[in-house]
């Protein structure tokens, strides 16, 4: 009998701490025998579509953590609007077959999952680069974030030093990117995220002598 464990997603998925550890809590509580992971998401009335990132952080986490557990995501049979977010932004599209929605009105930056495994880092730079210049910092409304030309500028090379970062020093085969542009607000989020070893795993391994408490 196969040993199912669900992971529901709270209905208010904000990106905030909150969600975070709602959803973290869970993953922490998967049955080491466990055989199958469904994830509920019929629950959620809204999402931040930069939280795309996130999510697909635990997909990824799960199946290198649990190689041989099927994976599964509960959908409404009517899409919600949470639902419909997700697919528009391609998320969903990129781990079920799932037909995709245009975002017509140009809120999403799509979601992206580069492989970066053994790749050379500047080709894997340069994808990401180019991805972020079509997607992102070519936006029509990017630059609302942005008092100046130059306080733009300095966030873009902020954003390219994250980026070769995680690159040189995660350890990590995935690079996982997402935003979302909120029109009432005037704000433009952007998520990064990927499955490394983590900023003090790295340095305790770089400096033998140096423990975290």
């Amino acid at each position: 009998m196969e040993n199912e464990y669900v992971i529901t997603f709270p209905s208010n998925m904000k990106s905030d701490l909150r969600t975070f550890e709602n959803i973290l809590k869970q993953v922490s509580n998967i049955p080491y025998d466990v055989s199958v992971i469904k994830y509920d998401i019929t629950k959620i009335s809204w999402v931040d579509g930069e939280l795309s990132s996130f999510l697909a952080c635990i997909f990824e986490y799960i199946q290198s953590r649990f190689k041989k557990v099927s994976q599964y995501v509960q959908l409404n049979e009517t899409r919600s609007a949470a639902e419909t977010l997700l697919i528009k932004n391609k998320l969903l599209p990129y781990y079920l077959p799932i037909q995709e929605i245009p975002d017509t009105y140009h809120t999403t930056v799509p979601f992206k999952n580069f492989s970066i495994y053994n790749s050379d880092k500047q080709v894997a730079t340069k994808q990401v680069d180019d991805y972020l210049k079509k997607y992102v910092y070519s936006h029509k409304d990017w630059s609302t974030n942005f008092g100046d030309s130059q306080e733009e500028l300095d966030f873009s090379t902020s954003i390219y030093e994250l980026i070769r970062n995680i690159i040189d020093h995660s350890r990590t085969n995935k690079l996982l990117i997402s935003g979302q542009f909120y029109p009432t607000k005037e704000e433009f989020s952007l998520a990064i995220s990927d499955i490394g070893v983590g900023i003090p795993l790295t340095v305790q391994n770089q400096t033998p002598g140096l423990r975290t408490h």
